[in-house]
C-alpha cells in the first residue's frame, strides 16, 4: 500500500502534466506559408512642373524619379516652358506633350526614343533658308458652341496679319468637321498666335467685362 506522501506527489504529477497540455493547446500553432503584400510604384510619369526654363524642367524631372531623361545644349537651356502637370502618363505620350510644347520654341525633342534618352534640339530650317513648318492641331467642339467657324478662322488670321511683316498666305488653317479639329500648319510664331487666339475664346469673360444690356426706350405718349 502507497504511503499518503507518495500518493499526493503523483497527484501533483498528473495535474502539472495536464496544465502543460492545456497551456500548449492556447498557443497558436505558426502559420504555415507566410504573405507579404510590398506596394508597387505607379506606372508611367507623374510630374508638376510650374514652368519655367528647360534647365528647370529637367531638374524637376529628376526629382520625380521619372524613366525619361533629357539633355540639352548649354544654348536651349534658357528657353521657357508653360506649366506642365501630368499623371501616370505613358512615356510615348509624354515624349509627344513636350515635343509639342519645345516646337512653339523652335526646338524638338530628338534621340533614341525607345531608350528613354532624349535629346533637345533646334528644328532645322526649310530648304530656302526660313523658318521651320510646324503643324499642331486644336479641338474646337467647346469654342463652337459660342462662336462660328468663319468667325474662329478670321481672327486667328486677323492677328497674324497684325505685323505687316507676316505672310498671310504662311499660317494654313483647315478645319476636320467629324473630329472638331482645326489643324494649323505654319512658321512657328503663326502657330503660337493660333493657339493663342484659341486659348482665349475658350476663356469666358468676366462679370465686369460683359457688355450691359441695353435698357429699354422710354415710350412716349
Amino acid at each position: 500500500m502507497k504511503s499518503p506522501l507518495a500518493l499526493l506527489l503523483a497527484a501533483g504529477a498528473v495535474l502539472g502534466v495536464a496544465g502543460l497540455r492545456a497551456r500548449a493547446q492556447d498557443i497558436p500553432a505558426p502559420p504555415s506559408s507566410v504573405t507579404v503584400t510590398t506596394a508597387r510604384p505607379a506606372p508611367g510619369i507623374t510630374l508638376d512642373f510650374p514652368g519655367g526654363t528647360i534647365d528647370q524642367f529637367i531638374a524637376a524631372l529628376a526629382s520625380s524619379r521619372a524613366n525619361f531623361n533629357v539633355v540639352a545644349q548649354p544654348a536651349d537651356l534658357g528657353a521657357i516652358l508653360p506649366p506642365l502637370s501630368v499623371r501616370h502618363a505613358n512615356t510615348f505620350a509624354f515624349a509627344q506633350a513636350l515635343d509639342s510644347l519645345l516646337q512653339v520654341d523652335g526646338l524638338t525633342l530628338g534621340g533614341e526614343w525607345s531608350s528613354n534618352v532624349f535629346t533637345i534640339e533646334k528644328l532645322p530650317a526649310d530648304a530656302k533658308g526660313g523658318p521651320a513648318t510646324l503643324t499642331q492641331s486644336c479641338q474646337l467642339s467647346l469654342e463652337l458652341k459660342q462662336q462660328s467657324l468663319d468667325s474662329i478662322l478670321d481672327a486667328i488670321r486677323t492677328a497674324w496679319t497684325l505685323d505687316p511683316a507676316h505672310n498671310p498666305d504662311a499660317l494654313r488653317l483647315k478645319f476636320h468637321p467629324a473630329t472638331q479639329l482645326l489643324l494649323i500648319s505654319g512658321p512657328p510664331d503663326a502657330v503660337r498666335i493660333a493657339l493663342n487666339v484659341i486659348h482665349h475664346l475658350s476663356v469666358p469673360p468676366a462679370e465686369d467685362e460683359k457688355p450691359d444690356r441695353l435698357a429699354p426706350a422710354p415710350v412716349r405718349h
